[in-house]
């Protein structure tokens, strides 16, 4: 998983976020999202959606270690799935905002997918530049 449940709740309360997951309309006291409960299941399967649609627009292009994330990836995950908790529950009320965000972070994913944005901070690199010539290229023949 890109992100976690307490990724989403830095974004938005914790309020709203029980709001997206409480289909039944229990009392905030009864909703755990920690725990192996269907509120927390909810969350889990919009963080795994965000996940799949992460990897569907990178296209096995980076390769992203689960143990070491990049923070924007994290920051990504986060508000494809508050955008994707939002449509699980209420379709027709997106805020324009949670709309903007995902919208914004697509067109993030294909500049990345499109090896327009490095995502990986390796300062190793950082004063070399990339080209797309061999060492074929460099041998001039008159």
């Amino acid at each position: 998983m890109y992100c976690t449940i307490n990724n989403i709740i830095n974004d938005i309360t914790y309020k709203t976020l029980c709001d997206l997951v409480n289909d039944e309309n229990v009392n905030y006291d009864e909703i755990n999202l920690n725990d192996d409960t269907v509120f927390g299941n909810r969350v889990t399967e919009q963080i795994n959606n965000s996940k799949t649609e992460i990897d569907f627009y990178l296209n096995n292009k980076l390769i992203i270690s689960e143990n070491n994330i990049p923070p924007i990836i994290n920051s990504i995950a986060t508000d494809i799935t508050i955008y994707n908790l939002y449509k699980r529950r209420f379709l027709s009320k997106i805020p324009q905002g949670v709309l903007n965000n995902y919208n914004k972070r697509i067109e993030q994913l294909k500049e990345i997918a499109n090896g327009n944005v490095n995502i990986f901070n390796n300062t190793e690199n950082e004063n070399k530049y990339l080209i797309n010539k061999t060492k074929q290229d460099r041998i001039f023949r008159y």
